[in-house]
């Protein structure tokens, strides 16, 4: 068996803490950050990131979210799809 190449990662680890104030600085409306950090958390940031794509613009700065968008909407829509896969 050939040996397993080590993948780099040139990303530092962030909590939900920082993920959630990474999200609120490319503009998305984050009323809580101590409950949208739980929620990432609970929930993992990657898993969720596909329900931001509704929600952003690609712009010169690179994608940011729409004027508006927030991250209860990004929750009730993930809690949907959730809720209709589950039918």
């Amino acid at each position: 068996m050939p040996p397993v190449a080590k993948s780099i990662y040139n990303k530092p680890y962030m909590n939900g803490l920082e993920l959630a104030d990474k999200l609120k600085k490319e503009g998305l409306g984050i009323t809580s950050i101590e409950e949208a950090s739980k929620y990432i958390e609970n929930i993992g940031y990657f898993r969720l990131k596909a329900y931001f794509v509704p929600y952003k613009v690609n712009s010169s700065k690179g994608a940011e979210f729409k004027v508006g968008a927030s991250f209860e909407d990004i929750a009730r829509l993930y809690e949907f799809d959730t809720s209709l896969r589950a039918f």
